[in-house]
C-alpha cells in the first residue's frame, strides 16, 4: 500500500467511523430508508388511531453497508448521497459487488424479476435479486429478504459435517480437544449465524445428531449409551444447540427490547404492529401465553411461523420466563373498552373461526358485542348500529359473520334470548377498588412522613372494643394530649397469608362516630383516635427524612455493612446495617433490615449502599464508607465521565441488577453530592466495626427486623425479566446457562438406569469429581489417550454399559445368541453377575478388605486417630447383601458414593474438612476401579477374547450389522421397563440456588423426597449374594 492504512491497523476502525459518519448523518436527516409504521389504538369505540412510524435507512460497520427502504425510488435517493460521498472522499468501492434483497409478491404471473436495474450515483447498475430460497450475507449473518431459515439450517449441516470431517482424519485426538473445539468453534458460528432466527428445538436435536453418533463412536461407547453423558456439564459437558439457543435468545431478546436507542424504538413499533394483529388488550410480553400461542397456531401460522418477537416470546414461555409488568407501559399500551377480552371467555375453536370478522372491526372485548348491562349478547342486526362496526355500501354488516352464530351457542342459553349463561358471567372480569400490598411483610407508603400517612397498629383502651387491635394510617398526631389520629382500614388478610392484606375501612362502629365528630380534622368514614403509647408503627426501622434532615449538617458521614449466615442451607439469614454521624461523629440514626433472595454477602452490602443513598438530603455532601470492593467499581463506572452505562451493561453485572438500576437513577439527581470511601475489612475502623458489632447482635433480634423489598425503576428497566416468578437478578445469559446445565443433570439423573439413585442419597460431588480426576494434579485441558481410555472405561461402569455379553447382543446379535457368563456359562452375563458370579466371590472379598484397609489408611494420613476397621465393616456399602433399598459394594465399583460413607469419613476428620472428605472418597473410588479391572475385568476380558477366537469371531464380524431381530432380542433387550418414580422435574436446584445460595448438587437430596422409601418400589425386586 502506497498511501492510506491497512483495513487491520488497530486506527482503523476510529477513522472510518470520523470519515464514515457523516455520510450516515445526512442520509438519516433526509427522511430517507425504510418506514416501519403502524396503528396505536386510542378510541376502541370511534375507530380512533394513532400513527406510530420510524425511519431506518441502514446501517454500517466499516467496508460493509446496507441501505434500506421502501421502494426503488428511495432506494436511489440514497445510493446517489452515498456516491457523492463516495466521490468527494475519492472512496472507490465496486459497484458490481452490490447484492439486493427484494420482497414483494410473487407467483407464476408476477414472477421476481432476473435483473434489476438501479441509478446508482452517476452510474446504472443491474443486479440480480436474491431468490426467495437464497439469502445474502451481511456481516457473517446471512438474511433472507422472506425470512426462511432454510438456509440458516443447511449452513449448520455443513458445519457439522465439516468438523466430522476433519475429526475423523486426526489420529491422537482426544475427547478434551473434541469437545473443546465444538463448543469453542461451531457453537459460536451458530450461535452467529442463526441469530435473526429461533428454530425449532426438533431441528436443531437433528442438525447436532451426526456430531453426537460421531463423538460416541470416537470415544467407543455403544449406540446405546445416552446423550445425557455427554451433554451433563459435570462429566463431559458438549455444549449443544438446544441449550445455547436458550442462553443466546433469551438474553439477546430481554436487551433488545429493553434497548434506549434505535432498536428499542424499533421493538416499541414492532409490538405495538403485533398488539394490533392479534387484538391484544394491552402489551405483548404482559398478554401472550400458551392459549395465544395456540391462537396463532390456527388463524395464520405460516404467517408467524418465522416471526421474530413471537418465537423468542414462546422460546421464554417454554422455560418458564415472563416480563414483570410495569404501570407505566400497561398504562401506554392498554386500550379501553372493558375488561374481559373475548379470548378469555371464548374457546379457541369458537375464537378463531370468527377472528377475521374481530380484525375487520377491530373488536377485542367482550362488552362490543353485549348489552349495557353485560347481560345479552347482540344480535348482528344491532351490531350493525354500533359506531366501530364497519359496514358495506348497502349499510350492513355481511363480512366474515357466518361463524357468528357458534358465539351465540356458546355463550347464551337460547338463541331466543341471547341471554349470556351464568357460569359465563362468573368468568367476566369485576373491577374493585381494594388496596393489597402483597409484597413483604410491612405497609409503608412512597412519601412517609413522621406525621402523616404511616401504617400503625394500635390497641384500643376503652369502649366496647377494649384491648382490640385495629391497623390504620397516621393522620395527624396530637402531641399536647398524646393522641394519635388515624384512618381505619380493615385487614382482609386470608388465615395462612404471609403478607399483610388492608382495606381502608368504609365505616364502621369502632370509628364512623368519631369521624362525624371530628370533620375539621379528617376526611374519613372511620377515625381511629387512640393514645400514643398505644400506637405503634408497624416498621421501627423507617426513615424519617423531615425529622433527620433538620440534624444532619452540611457534611453526613455513612457506614455500611453486610453479612450472611448459614449460606447453602434453608436457615440461611442476612442483615445490613447503615448508621448515620455527623461531623462530630455523633450518631444520628441507624437502620438494618433483612433480604430475601438471591442471598450473598456482597447483595447485602449493596442494599445498605442503596438504603444510604435513600437518605442522603438534597443539598447535603456525604461521605459512604463500605468495604465492598464491588461497590467501590461499580460505582466508579456509573459515576465515570469517560464511560457511558447503558441498560445492557448494567444487566450484564455479575448480580445485584435491580439493585443497581435504581443506584443509577440516584446517581443521575444532580443535587446528590456523594463520595464513596474504600475501608479495609476488618481493619481499626471503629465506626465501620461497630456496625459490624451491630450487625452481628441483630441476628438475635432477628424477629424483630423487617425485610426491604427493591422495586425496578420504570425507566431504567422497563422490562424486567422473571423466572417462575423469581426476579433474575444476575447476569442474564449465566442464570440461563445455569438453568440449561441444571436440565442436563435432570437429563442424567433421570435415566431409567438411575432409578435407585433417585431413592438413595448419593455424594455427586464425588461421583463427578472421581469421572474427571484420572492421574494426580490432573487439570482441565491435560489429555492424552490414557486418559481418555480411563474416563471412558469409569463413565460405562457408571451408566453399566461395559462390554457384557448382555450389552454386545445390544449391537450383534447374531454373534453373541448363544453366549453365557465366560466364566460360569450357567447365568446371563450382565453388569451385576461380572462383579456376583460365584467363581469371582472369593477375589471380591479380598478386594473389599483390601478397600476397607485402603480408607483406614487413608484416614489415617489425614490424621485421624480412633479408627477401627470394625467400624467401616459395619457400613452398608461393604455388606454382602445386595438389595434395592440399600447401597452396596456393587455400586462403588460403578463409581456410586453413598451420602452415608461421606458423612462418616467428614465426622472421623472432624471441623470443615470438606475437600479433604472428597479427596479421601475420590481416592477410594479410584483405588476399587483400579482393583476390580485387574484382579475380575482384566481375566474376564481374556477368557472373552479366547472364546471369541474359538468361535472365529473377528473385528470385521462385529462392525457388521445384525441380519436377525429375533422376538427373543425384542422382548429381552427392546422391551425394557421404565422407572418413572421421584424424576426430578421443575429445576429446583435453581430454586434453591436462588432462595438459598445452594450449589447445583445440592439439590438433588431436596427434590421429590416425599418419604425415604417408597415400599412398592423396593420389594419390586430384591435378591442377595455373599463374598
Amino acid at each position: 500500500m502506497i498511501t492510506g492504512i491497512d483495513q487491520g491497523e488497530i486506527i482503523s476502525p476510529l477513522l472510518w467511523i470520523i470519515y464514515y459518519d457523516p455520510l450516515l448523518t445526512r442520509i438519516r436527516n433526509t427522511n430517507l430508508g425504510f418506514k416501519m409504521e403502524t396503528q396505536e389504538c386510542i378510541n376502541i369505540y370511534e375507530n380512533i388511531f394513532r400513527p406510530r412510524s420510524i425511519i431506518f435507512p441502514g446501517c454500517a460497520y466499516m467496508d460493509d453497508t446496507g441501505f434500506i427502504a421502501n421502494n426503488k425510488r428511495n432506494l436511489e435517493k440514497i445510493l446517489e448521497i452515498a456516491d457523492s460521498f463516495y466521490r468527494l472522499n475519492d472512496i472507490k468501492i465496486n459497484k458490481q459487488k452490490s447484492e439486493l434483497l427484494l420482497r414483494k409478491n410473487i407467483n407464476k404471473k408476477n414472477p421476481l424479476d432476473k435483473k434489476v436495474r438501479i441509478i446508482f450515483g452517476l452510474d446504472t447498475i443491474e443486479v440480480e435479486p436474491t431468490t426467495r430460497d437464497q439469502s445474502s450475507r451481511f456481516l457473517g449473518v446471512w438474511i433472507n429478504a422472506y425470512n426462511d431459515n432454510k438456509h440458516v439450517k443447511q449452513q449448520i449441516k455443513n458445519e457439522i459435517k465439516a468438523i466430522i470431517k476433519n475429526l475423523s482424519s486426526k489420529k491422537g485426538i482426544t475427547d478434551k480437544m473434541m469437545i473443546y473445539l465444538f463448543n469453542a468453534l461451531i457453537i459460536s458460528i451458530v450461535e452467529y449465524r442463526s441469530q435473526l432466527y429461533v428454530i425449532e428445538d426438533v431441528s436443531l436435536d437433528k442438525l447436532m445428531a451426526p456430531f453426537r453418533m460421531f463423538i460416541k463412536n470416537k470415544l467407543k461407547f455403544a449406540k446405546t449409551a445416552s446423550n445425557a453423558i455427554l451433554e451433563t456439564n459435570f462429566i463431559y459437558n458438549l455444549n449443544n444447540f438446544v441449550a445455547n439457543q436458550k442462553q443466546a435468545k433469551i438474553t439477546n431478546f430481554t436487551l433488545q427490547i429493553n434497548d434506549k436507542g434505535v432498536l428499542g424504538m424499533i421493538m416499541k413499533i414492532r409490538f405495538m404492529d403485533l398488539q394490533r394483529q392479534l387484538l391484544l388488550e394491552n402489551h405483548p410480553l404482559y398478554i401472550i401465553d400458551d392459549k395465544v400461542l395456540q391462537i396463532i397456531k390456527r388463524i395464520n401460522k405460516k404467517k408467524y411461523i418465522g416471526h421474530f418477537i413471537v418465537n423468542n416470546i414462546k422460546l421464554m414461555i417454554e422455560n418458564n420466563f415472563n416480563i414483570l409488568k410495569n404501570d407505566k407501559i400497561l398504562s401506554d399500551f392498554s386500550i379501553e373498552g372493558g375488561p374481559t377480552a373475548l379470548r378469555d371467555i371464548l374457546s379457541i375453536e369458537v375464537y378463531t373461526a370468527n377472528f377475521k370478522f374481530f380484525k375487520d372491526n377491530n373488536i377485542i372485548f367482550l362488552d362490543q358485542i353485549t348489552t349495557l348491562d353485560n347481560r345479552y349478547i347482540l344480535s348482528i342486526e344491532e351490531l350493525e348500529s354500533r359506531s366501530f362496526i364497519k359496514l358495506n355500501k348497502k349499510k350492513k354488516l355481511q363480512k366474515y359473520t357466518k361463524f357468528y352464530h357458534e358465539i351465540i351457542e356458546e355463550m347464551t342459553y337460547s338463541k331466543a334470548t341471547y341471554s349470556i349463561k351464568s357460569e359465563k358471567l362468573a368468568n367476566m372480569v369485576e373491577l374493585d377498588d381494594d388496596i393489597c400490598n402483597m409484597k413483604g411483610t410491612i405497609l409503608i407508603t412512597a412519601e412517609t412522613k413522621p406525621n402523616k400517612g404511616a401504617t400503625i397498629i394500635s390497641k384500643l383502651s376503652r369502649g366496647v372494643y377494649q384491648n382490640r387491635i385495629v391497623f390504620g394510617k397516621i393522620v395527624e398526631l396530637d402531641l399536647d394530649n398524646k393522641l394519635a389520629f388515624s384512618n381505619h382500614f380493615e385487614n382482609i388478610s386470608m388465615e395462612k397469608e404471609k403478607n399483610l392484606v388492608l382495606k381502608k375501612c368504609g365505616g364502621c362502629e369502632i370509628g364512623i362516630q368519631n369521624a362525624s365528630i371530628f370533620k375539621d380534622k379528617a376526611k374519613t368514614k372511620c377515625l381511629i383516635i387512640e393514645r400514643m403509647d398505644n400506637t405503634f408503627l408497624i416498621s421501627a426501622n423507617r426513615w424519617n427524612g423531615h425529622n433527620h434532615n433538620k440534624a444532619l449538617g452540611n457534611n453526613t458521614y455513612f457506614y455500611e455493612d453486610g453479612s450472611v449466615r448459614n449460606q447453602g442451607t434453608e436457615n440461611i439469614n442476612s442483615i445490613f446495617g447503615v448508621m448515620i454521624y455527623d461531623e462530630n461523629n455523633n450518631l444520628i440514626d441507624k437502620y438494618f433490615s433483612t433480604i430475601e433472595q438471591w442471598i450473598t454477602s456482597i447483595k447485602a452490602e449493596t442494599m445498605a449502599f442503596f438504603t444510604a443513598l435513600l437518605m442522603i438530603p438534597p443539598g447535603k455532601k456525604c461521605t459512604v464508607y463500605t468495604d465492598c470492593q464491588n461497590i467501590v467499581n461499580n460505582f466508579n463506572l456509573l459515576t465515570s465521565d469517560i464511560v457511558v452505562t447503558t441498560t445492557r451493561d448494567i444487566l450484564k453485572f455479575s448480580n445485584n441488577n435491580a439493585i443497581w438500576f435504581n443506584i443509577k437513577e440516584l446517581l443521575e439527581d444532580q443535587t446528590l453530592d456523594v463520595k464513596i470511601v474504600k475501608v479495609n475489612a476488618h481493619s481499626d475502623d471503629v465506626l465501620h466495626n461497630q456496625v459490624d458489632k451491630e450487625i452481628k447482635d441483630s441476628y438475635e433480634l432477628d424477629y424483630s427486623l423487617t425485610n426491604t423489598l427493591v422495586i425496578y425503576n420504570a425507566e431504567q428497566y422497563k422490562f424486567p425479566l422473571v423466572w417462575n416468578g423469581h426476579l433474575i437478578e444476575m447476569n442474564i445469559r449465566h442464570f440461563v446457562r445455569l438453568i440449561t446445565r441444571i436440565e442436563g443433570l435432570e437429563k442424567f439423573l433421570n435415566l431409567n438406569r438411575n432409578k435407585r439413585y433417585r431413592f438413595l442419597d448419593v455424594k455427586w460431588n464425588i461421583v463427578f469429581y472421581y469421572l474427571n480426576k484420572q492421574q494426580e494434579e490432573e487439570y482441565t485441558f491435560l489429555t492424552n489417550k490414557w486418559i481418555e481410555k480411563q474416563k471412558r472405561m469409569k463413565i460405562q461402569r457408571l451408566i453399566e454399559e461395559i462390554p457384557t455379553i448382555e450389552q454386545l447382543k445390544k449391537s450383534s446379535y447374531d454373534l453373541y445368541c448363544g453366549f453365557k457368563c465366560v466364566i460360569c456359562n450357567k447365568k446371563k452375563e450382565d453388569f451385576i453377575h461380572v462383579w456376583t458370579c460365584r467363581y469371582n466371590r472369593k477375589k471380591m472379598k479380598f478386594i473389599i478388605e483390601k478397600c476397607i484397609d485402603k480408607l483406614r489408611m487413608l484416614l489415617i494420613e489425614k490424621g485421624v486417630k480412633n479408627i477401627t476397621t470394625e467400624e467401616i465393616i459395619n457400613l452398608d456399602v461393604f455388606g454382602n447383601r445386595f438389595t434395592n433399598e440399600k447401597f452396596n459394594f456393587v455400586d462403588l465399583i460403578k463409581g456410586i458414593f453413598p451420602s452415608q460413607l461421606y458423612e462418616f469419613i467428614l465426622g472421623k476428620l472432624g471441623g470443615n474438612q470438606k475437600n479433604n472428605a472428597i479427596d479421601i472418597g475420590t481416592c477410594l473410588l479410584q483405588y476399587i476401579f483400579e482393583e476390580t479391572k485387574k484382579q475380575v475385568w482384566e481375566p474376564r476380558c481374556n477368557l472373552l477374547a479366547q472364546l471369541e477366537k474359538n468361535y472365529e469371531i473377528t473385528k470385521q464380524d462385529k462392525r457388521k450389522q445384525d441380519s436377525l431381530f429375533l422376538e427373543e432380542k425384542k422382548e429381552e433387550i427392546t422391551n425394557r421397563p421404565n422407572c418413572f418414580d421421584r424424576r426430578y422435574r421443575f429445576l429446583e436446584g435453581v430454586r434453591e440456588y436462588i432462595l438459598f445460595g445452594k450449589e447445583i448438587l445440592g439439590f438433588t437430596v431436596v427434590v421429590n423426597r416425599v418419604g425415604k422409601i417408597i415400599d412398592h418400589f423396593y420389594n419390586r425386586s430384591c435378591y442377595f449374594y455373599c463374598f
